[in-house]
């Protein structure tokens, strides 16, 4: 790998200063699920953060597959912007990040008029063209999904509702996922959680522990297992919220790592065991009961995302 692990921090670290590395405490955007994964190859290095959410502005629920990486493809044209100073611009701006927006799912159940909530008589929805029922107001209660206008359910709750039990089918194929990407880069490590730098507060990558290990994954590919460490999923969260850590490792040399869960609360620590490595801790450094990735680990208290399903 001719990358550091300081200049891949650098560049991550430019995005956030630029604005395009992404907030999972996004005002705008009702976050219903996200994934983390790394690409890599002797030479060149991927990260993509995908996000499934709704945001008013925009209409209809949307899958955004923010990419970052040193030798990004398919990259926007000229045609698409108004001047050649335009496109200079974007070119500057984002050298190593290019953001591509995805519709897994149909907004028909959408309200007509009113588009941020779930039309009347709204039973199903269609994800990438397979009818998925639509949960109801007793679903989403028992999901911990707390309804802002009962019995009326709300365009970001319905959404909710669909990713505890469509998840899969609203995240990223694998096309999406790779389109920033040569066909050369093998994907390494995929999380369904983690530690995500809050942004709002001028928090960077660079200043994050899980984000110092995953540069170190790019560089040197993935630990071998009972060495990889546990505290890549490091959130802050009450003592009443559920951490569900799920690593995957997709190196075909070592074996998938185990799923591993643990309760965690602020300003504590607690082992995780698993059935091969050797036992760990989630550690909550955060004193505020105040999740940074909010796409899992949801909990009361965040006025943007209050409702938002439980899991695991």
């Amino acid at each position: 790998m001719k990358h550091t692990e300081g200049e891949i921090l650098a560049i991550l670290d430019a995005c956030a200063d630029a604005y395009t590395f992404p907030m999972l405490d996004n005002g705008y955007v009702y976050l219903a699920a996200t994934r983390l994964t790394l690409f890599r190859s002797a030479t060149d290095w991927g990260l993509t953060i995908e996000v499934v959410g709704f945001n008013p502005r925009a209409g209809a629920p949307d899958l955004c597959v923010n990419a970052f990486g040193s030798d990004l493809r398919n990259r926007n044209t000229r045609d698409d912007y108004v001047s050649d100073e335009a496109y200079r611009h974007y070119l500057a701006k984002e050298p190593f990040d290019q953001p591509r927006f995805f519709h897994p799912i149909d907004d028909a159940w959408q309200d007509e008029e009113e588009h941020e909530l779930v039309r009347l008589g709204a039973t199903t929805a269609l994800i990438r063209g397979t009818p998925a029922d639509l949960p109801s107001p007793e679903r989403c209660e028992a999901l911990g999904i707390e309804l802002s206008m009962p019995p009326r359910l709300r365009t970001f709750e319905a959404l909710r509702g669909l990713a505890a039990t469509h998840r899969a089918s609203l995240l990223a194929t694998e096309t999406e996922l790779r389109h920033a990407f040569a066909d050369d880069l093998e994907r390494v490590l995929q999380l369904d959680d983690w530690r995500h730098p809050d942004v709002a507060n001028d928090e960077r990558p660079s200043g994050s522990a899980t984000f110092e290990m995953l540069a170190r994954v790019l560089v040197t590919a993935v630990p071998a297992a009972g060495r990889w460490p546990s505290t890549v999923c490091d959130c802050s969260a009450s003592a009443s919220t559920r951490v569900r850590t799920s690593i995957r490792c997709s190196r075909r040399s070592a074996p998938s790592p185990p799923t591993t869960q643990s309760f965690a609360r602020a300003r504590c620590t607690r082992p995780i065991f698993s059935s091969s490595w050797r036992p760990s801790a989630l550690r909550c450094r955060s004193s505020r009961l105040r999740c940074p990735n909010r796409a899992r680990c949801f909990q009361r208290g965040a006025s943007e995302h209050r409702g938002a399903p439980r899991r695991g």
